[in-house]
């Protein structure tokens, strides 16, 4: 092996290094277990929207009531489906449902981050 070898082992390596450290950052913030990251704060989104629609929302209708658990579980099986098999297809439908969206909810039930 040659001075030139050695060298271009080495960018290679270095590369790796980069990559890794690149998916390691990621990864961190995508949450290494469901309790870390961005996982975490979509479960709690997810707990808090709930607790909101059970709690805060006594006004509502209770058919009402029921739309929004119903997207809210809609959102919740489309994301884990997601995360088992993350194909484009199961991406783009994360998006939320026609009529739904965090500006039809009171000022008081979105957590702004």
């Amino acid at each position: 092996m040659n001075t030139a070898d050695i060298d271009s082992l080495r960018q290679s390596l270095a590369g790796l290094k980069e990559n890794f450290d690149m998916l390691v950052t990621e990864q961190r913030l995508l949450g290494f277990t469901e309790r870390d990251g961005l996982r975490n704060d979509l479960r709690n989104a997810g707990n808090a929207i709930e607790h909101a629609i059970n709690e805060n929302m006594a006004w509502l209708a209770d058919t009402e009531t029921q739309k929004l658990m119903l997207a809210l579980l809609n959102m919740r099986h489309q994301e884990a489906e997601y995360r088992l098999n993350p194909s484009e297809l199961s991406r783009s439908s994360l998006r939320l449902p026609t009529g739904c969206s965090s500006a039809s909810l009171p000022a008081s039930t979105v957590r702004r981050t």
